[in-house]
């Protein structure tokens, strides 16, 4: 197992936990109802930092070319443009956790994620659209 795999599996595996670990201890009145706002916003923030330090690194870990089974530099069009959607979907959604007020923050994570990902996957439409114009 390559050391990024290793890396990204123990990443996942400590948010998970703690999601799990901040649900235990809410459940059993560990975590008080006001201070239930700031854990959920304190890891949402974590979670979105992370969504944009991976999506920072995403363009910049090339897979060597006999693996690739189409053109070199539109795949790493594709990897750029992902990895700049994502990272500025993560920025805002890590501004929302720290500015929104609690009852919005969850809609505009979601709408800063969201609108990244829609553009992430709507690109080839666009790219095929932009090639029929000019």
């Amino acid at each position: 197992m390559s050391r990024h795999m290793l890396n990204a599996l123990l990443i996942s595996g400590l948010i998970v936990t703690g999601a799990f670990g901040l649900a235990y201890l809410a459940a059993h009145g560990v975590i008080a109802d006001d201070q239930r706002e700031i854990s959920t916003r304190s890891f949402n923030f974590t979670a979105a930092l992370i969504l944009v330090w991976w999506s920072n690194l995403a363009p910049k870990r090339l897979r060597p070319l006999v693996e690739m089974s189409g053109d070199p530099a539109k795949e790493q069009s594709v990897r750029r443009l992902a990895g700049r959607a994502i990272v500025i979907g993560g920025v805002l959604s890590a501004l929302a956790w720290v500015i929104a007020p609690f009852k919005l923050a969850l809609p505009i994570e979601a709408s800063a994620i969201g609108g990244a990902l829609i553009i992430v996957f709507l690109r080839p439409f666009f790219s095929r659209t932009w090639h029929r114009l000019s």
